[in-house]
């Protein structure tokens, strides 16, 4: 698809060569050749690969595409994607697929590709362009949506959904979700817990990297990127757009804002808020978290300040 019929199809102003094919649309950090970079801050556009950018108007003097939004950029990500999925560019994965009956207890659809012996439970469905690989257990009553690519000796509990719609909030004339045109992937020996939901994309795949463990109760939110040899413990909440390194262990009731990079090695300990970024090796507590040693300080001294006004008897 030219980049000048997306241009003429949103609405929006197109400067440069107009004749670029378009495959697809990503976040200029992971574009490629080919892919519309969707551009938040001006640095990116010299970083990006991409020879067409979506972004508001600017001046740059680069030899890029650009295609120029009078809305926010939010808004203009969900339009020029619609546009895509509706011209078949993009695959239209928020579209229900049929899944026949199986007498066998489970269903799988005809479009999709479930590897040597894997194991599905009672009441489990596979969607159309799914891709399992071999030795998996899927548990009962667990649902892996369109998009979903996983690897081999994957556990995933039951009453689990995989490939949930991307949870992408936007306004135009009135607050509407946009179910996103990413996919997941979960690499090999991931092991997932119970009523446990991963969200698909907004634009690029949602990952859990090869050997983690989420625990029961988690929801994994839209284009969050999770490392190897994670461990992550019930009742966490991750945000969209989170990366998370490898060897992290986060404990339970954890919040995660959307956007937040955690390093390598990093712990958060259990009913932290996590609103800021993490580095390697580093421990945070608390809401909102706070390096660990300092958590526990602020906690003290609130503790001795509760006793001399009063409150001890209550502690």
């Amino acid at each position: 698809m030219k980049a000048s019929e997306i241009a003429r199809r949103t609405g929006y102003e197109i400067s440069g060569r107009n004749d670029h094919i378009v495959s697809g649309i990503s976040y200029a950090r992971e574009s490629k050749p080919g892919e519309i970079a969707v551009v938040s801050h001006r640095n990116e556009i010299a970083k990006t690969l991409s020879d067409v950018v979506l972004s508001l108007p600017v001046v740059d003097f680069s030899p890029k595409t650009f295609i120029f939004s009078h809305d926010p950029i939010s808004v203009a990500v969900v339009k020029v994607a619609k546009v895509l999925v509706e011209a078949g560019v993009c695959p239209d994965y928020g579209r229900p697929s049929s899944v026949p009956f199986s007498h066998l207890g489970y269903h799988v659809s005809p479009g999709s590709n479930v590897g040597a012996n894997c194991i599905l439970g009672i009441g489990c469905i596979v969607h159309d362009n799914v891709r399992i690989g071999e030795n998996c257990v899927i548990g009962a009553h667990t649902e892996i949506l369109s998009g979903v690519v996983i690897g081999d000796n994957v556990t995933i509990g039951a009453n689990c959904c995989i490939g949930s719609n991307a949870f992408y909030r936007f306004s135009d004339g009135g607050q509407s979700l946009f179910c996103g045109v990413g996919g997941v992937r979960i690499a090999d020996q991931v092991n997932v817990g119970n009523n446990v939901s991963i969200q698909r994309g907004l634009l690029a795949d949602t990952c859990v990297g090869r050997n983690t463990i989420l625990g029961n109760l988690i929801d994994v939110g839209h284009d969050t990127r999770i490392g190897e040899d994670c461990f992550i413990v019930s009742q966490t909440g991750i945000a969209g757009d989170v990366v998370i390194g490898n060897q992290v262990t986060i404990y339970g009731q954890v919040g995660i804002r959307n956007g937040v990079r955690i390093g390598n090695r990093a712990t958060v300990f259990a009913r932290s808020g996590v609103a800021r970024d993490v580095d390697d090796d580093h421990a945070v507590s608390g809401s909102p978290a706070l390096e660990h040693g300092a958590d526990l300080k602020r906690m003290a001294e609130l503790f001795h300040t509760s006793k001399e006004i009063g409150y001890g008897r209550m502690l």
